[in-house]
């Protein structure tokens, strides 16, 4: 997990998941001038690339046209607290097994290709 900090200039308060179709990869806590971003574990990434490959999303627009962001209401001033915590959900929830699914399934939660 990966952690960096960086001064901002947006007003946003949020917490934002980026995700490759329905695989996460980053958590990004903002508030103010003030950024907190986690990086999921090797294994999101591992399993982003091998659903990708699966869907054969093979040239660099396809596979960028698949990033997305959810956002969700901030619900502390701790960005890195914030942040971490929630990434954790994330690795709990997504375990070895569900990410598996994921990649068998091109990388869509419900199959829909």
């Amino acid at each position: 997990m990966i952690v960096t900090e960086h001064i901002r200039r947006r007003k946003r308060h949020e917490l934002v998941v980026i995700r490759w179709r329905d695989i996460p990869a980053q958590v990004i806590a903002t508030t103010g001038e003030s950024k907190a971003t986690i990086i999921l574990p090797g294994r999101f990434q591992d399993a982003i690339d091998k659903a990708a490959g699966r869907g054969k999303v093979t040239d660099a627009n396809s596979y960028v046209a698949q990033w997305d962001r959810d956002v969700y209401p901030l619900q502390d001033t701790d960005l890195e607290q914030e942040a971490k915590a929630f990434a954790e959900v994330l690795e709990a929830d997504f375990d070895n097994e569900r990410l598996a699914r994921l990649v068998a399934s091109s990388g869509y939660e419900d199959s829909v290709c």
